[in-house]
Order: structure tokens, then sequence, then C-alpha cells
């Protein structure tokens, strides 16, 4: 394989793994801003236009453990794949 071929997966698999982290943040940031109380336990009542979005992000926070997972395994995909290419 080509060497730009290992960065495209490489760049591929970076965005897979950080994803769950990403979506933790951005409910974090939307609870922060709209005032709501989210747990993973329990739904909440938080409201965006009219629409109640408190059990999105409740997966939001639940799929940012996803993260403690997928980070370690790209990482690793990394290392292989860049002694891989040298």
């Amino acid at each position: 394989m080509k060497t730009q071929n290992f960065r495209r997966i490489l760049f591929y698999c970076a965005i897979v793994a950080l994803l769950p982290l990403l979506g933790l943040i951005l409910a974090e940031l939307f609870t922060s801003i709209l005032k709501c109380n989210v747990s993973q336990k329990e739904t909440a009542n938080c409201t965006v236009a009219g629409v109640d979005i408190g059990m999105i992000l409740a997966v939001l926070y639940t799929g940012g453990w996803v993260g403690l997972v997928t980070t370690p395994i790209a990482a690793i995909l990394a290392l292989l794949l860049h002694l891989k290419t040298q």
C-alpha cells in the first residue's frame, strides 16, 4: 500500500476514535448553555425551540464512555501503521 493510503486510513480511524469524545463535549456544552441537568440515569427536560433534546444529550453523555475503548485502539492502530510505513 502507498503511504498516502495509510495516512487516509489513519485519518478515518482518528475521526472514528474521537467522535464519542466530541459528542460528550457537545453534550456538556449544550447543557451548560441551556442550563439543563442531564444525567446518564434519567431523562431531563431540556427544550430547544419546543423540542425536548434531553434524551439526545443523555445518549451523547453515555456515548462518551465509548471513547475509553476507541481512543486506545486508534492509538495502537496509528502506531502499527507508522511502523509499517517505515
